[in-house]
Order: C-alpha cells, then structure tokens, then sequence
C-alpha cells in the first residue's frame, strides 16, 4: 500500500508523540512535587491529628509505595498542646479494613502512657468513629522514667541528672479488632513478640535483654449486645492481664488513673509483676490479682497518706478479691529493710490495731519525731471476718526491729476492719474518717458481721 508522505503529517505525529509522552510525565512530576510539599504535609498532619483527636507535629513526609506513608520527626501532643510522645520514624500502611503502623524504637513515660491508655479506651467505646482495625508494631519498645517531655521535632530529652530509669527493651506489638458488636485490645510485649522495624531495616537494641521467658500480655474485650428496651444497651468488658517483665509502677498509675491506683505514688523504682482477671457487667467490676511490689519507696508512699517515713519495701500479693464496689478479700506480705517511720504511726499501731510495744519503743521522742529501725515484716490479711496482722517470716516475731530489740509486736487477736481506716486517719479525726484514705478506705472495706 502506498504511504502518503508529507511535511505537515509528519510534524503533527511528531507532536502527538511529544505529548503523549510529555503530558504523563509531567502529571507525575507535579504529583512527586505536591507529595514533597509543605501543603501535602500539613493535610496528611490534619488527617491523623483528626484520627487520634490530638495535636501532632510531623517533619517530613515519604510515601515509599503505594498504600503506605513514612513520616519522621512525629510529635504527639497532650490536650493541652504540651509534646508528650515522640516518633523519630513511623510507617503507616492503609487498606480498606485496617490501619497498620510500624515504628523501629520508641521510649514510652508515664505521660505518653497515659495519652496511650486513653486513646485505647476510645477505640474501645467509640466503635462508630474508629471503623477499621488497627495493627501496631514496634521493633524495640521501652518503659522510661525520669526526662522531659519532647520537642517539637526532637527526641524526648533526658534529666541531666542521670539517665532515665529503663526496663529492658524488646519488641511491642498492640491489635485493635473488632466484629459483630465486639471490640478487642490484645497487647504483647516480650522476645516472642511480632514487630517488625518501620522500611524493612533491622532495629538495633540497646540496654538490657529480655530474659526469653519474660512475655507481658493484655488482653480486653468489649462486647455490646441489645437490650430488652432498643434504646438501651448492655456492656460487658473482659480484662486479662500477665506481667512477668517488672512494669514500673508510675506507668501502671498513669494508665489507671481513672482508678484508685491512679492516686498513689510508690517512687521511681517501684515494679508490678503478676497477673490479672477482671470482669465488668455495666458498671460493677469484679476481679482478682496476684503478684508482687519490688522497690516501694516508703517515703513516697507515706507522703501519699500524710505521714513521714523511709526505707525500701518489696510487697507480695498473695490475693487481692474485688467485688460489688468493695473489696472482698486481701492477703498481702511486706519486707522492709532499714528504714524510719515517724513515732505517731508507732503509736497508732498500739492504740488503734492493739499492737504490743516492744522495749525498743520508749516514751522519750525520737529525732524530728522519727523512729528508726533495722528492720520490718509483716503480713496482712482482710476479709469480712476482720483484720488480722501478723509478723512476716523474715523476722518471725515482731513486726519491727531496732537495734536488735522489738520495735513493735502484732496484736494477740483478729481486730475489726474499720480500724485500718482508723489507722490512716488524720490527727484530731471526729467519729469517723470524714477526708483521705481513711475514708476512702471505709467505703471499700468488706461488709460482715464485724463492721
């Protein structure tokens, strides 16, 4: 077949090639232009900021495949626009059903713990605004005490006093499911965790490891069925808990601080091992604890309760019962080493639980009102029948010792629970416990014949 040739033709295909080929490559510039713009930036800022309902900072923003966004530099913020948690890098992968984020290290405080807490609690209650599920996964994930809060654009800066109080570092991997009217937390941390580093590199650790048997477990699940009236609903919540790991104390406070453990301090060293089952009908909570207190600071401690004292306790709990807003039953045992405690709590203890004196507790006063000792044991046991105190097997017969001689010897008898209320009440108190924990403590202490 004969092809028509000629100068005109020849010039209009030529353009037509041109722009074809220009046209393509010049959408895909302007894109890589747009996803390397402040204006880019800032509207995937306003998105998560409106996902998470909190101020956020990011630096810099990379989308390395299709689906898939690396932010570095993220700064999350409390409500009051204060920095709290700081992400030197995270990888946030989205599909249709599932939010999926991959961070490489992260050193978690009590207030970043806190906001983390309360963002669990929305996922879990507010099922129409969080639609998909969630997958977290963090490579090298640590506890840390002490510092300041971050900076915009910055790592969390460290107390120039020393460095922060850290637990050993290890993978942490978090899951938000839900289906079918039921919402589920499962929180792992441990060396048998599921983490993988954000971009495929290979985190580093740095600090203590993991022993392999360590693993901490949370598990909650929120189940929401209909009631009789439509408009009503009945809410079941299923909490599950194992720590073998030693969780700081000031961080179990800072997520519980909706609770009565949210309103005590036990110092910086303080660690939580042991486990957990819980169980709410609507608003009645039933649960059941086991496990142990290392490190407790009695001067925290008795600062929280008005009264001064000194030393270091390691508290196991052999069983701690909750149920119907009271407490059920308590059995606990404390070991104290040297330490001072001030001379008007000795003195409670004789007249308010029928403590013995010892001869190493004379009349004369003691140093700023204190009284040292060598050393304290005890165990303590609560339940509708009463309250009964005993020496620890540390020290066998008295509950306190100084200068090898008894400080303070238990009481010969079970005694009425009320009066550990008493025993933490203010000087001068009326008939009953009106303010602190002398009061709180009489409206959770066990019902019975007793009281």
């Amino acid at each position: 077949m004969f092809v028509a040739r000629s100068a005109g033709r020849i010039r209009l295909a030529r353009l037509a090639f041109f722009v074809a080929g220009l046209v393509p490559l010049a959408g895909l510039v302007a894109s890589a232009v747009h996803l390397r713009s402040a204006g880019h930036r800032e509207t995937v800022r306003r998105d998560w900021q409106r996902a998470i309902g909190l101020p956020l900072a990011i630096g810099r923003i990379v989308h390395p495949r299709p689906g898939v966004v690396r932010a570095e530099g993220v700064v999350v913020a409390a409500p009051d626009g204060l920095p709290v948690l700081s992400l030197p890098l995270i990888e946030v992968e989205t599909t249709t059903g599932e939010v999926r984020l991959r961070v490489p290290a992260v050193g978690c405080d009590a207030a970043a713990a806190g906001l983390l807490a309360a963002l669990a609690r929305e996922w879990l209650g507010r099922g129409a605004r969080y639609d998909r599920d969630c997958v977290v996964e963090v490579a090298e994930f640590t506890w840390r005490l002490r510092g300041d809060r971050p900076s915009a654009g910055a790592e969390v800066s460290r107390d120039p006093r020393g460095p922060p109080a850290e637990t050993f570092p290890g993978p942490l991997r978090v899951e938000c499911v839900s289906q079918s009217g039921t919402r589920a937390l499962r929180v792992v941390r441990g060396p048998a965790g599921n983490a993988a580093s954000a971009g495929g590199a290979e985190a580093q650790p740095g600090g203590r490891q993991a022993p392999a048997s360590v693993r901490d477990e949370l598990r909650i699940v929120r189940t929401t069925v209909a009631a009789a009236d439509a408009a009503a609903e009945l809410t079941r919540t299923d909490i599950d808990a194992t720590c073998d790991g030693g969780l700081p104390f000031a961080i179990l406070a800072a997520v519980a601080a909706d609770t009565p453990v949210g309103g005590w301090t036990l110092g910086a060293d303080a660690r939580v091992t042991g486990s957990l089952e819980a169980a709410a009908n609507g608003g009645s909570w039933r649960f059941a604890a086991t496990g142990r207190i290392d490190g407790v600071d009695l001067r925290d401690l008795a600062a929280s309760i008005g009264l001064r004292a000194g030393g270091v306790a390691d508290v196991v709990v052999s069983s701690l019962e909750w149920r119907d807003g009271r407490l059920a039953a308590c059995d606990l045992a404390a070991d104290i080493g040297p330490g001072r405690v001030e001379r008007r709590f000795l003195e409670a203890l004789v007249t308010t639980l029928g403590c013995r004196p010892g001869p190493a507790l004379t009349t004369a006063a003691a140093e700023r009102g204190d009284d040292p000792f060598d050393a304290a044991s005890c165990r303590l046991r609560l339940s509708a029948t009463g309250l009964e105190l005993t020496a620890g097997q540390r020290l066998g017969g008295p509950l306190a010792v100084s200068g090898g001689l008894p400080l303070v010897e238990p009481p010969g008898a079970v005694v009425p629970g009320d009066r550990l209320a008493w025993l933490l009440a203010p000087p001068g108190a009326g008939y009953a416990p009106a303010n602190g924990p002398g009061a709180w403590l009489m409206s959770i202490l066990p019902v019975g014949p007793r009281f």
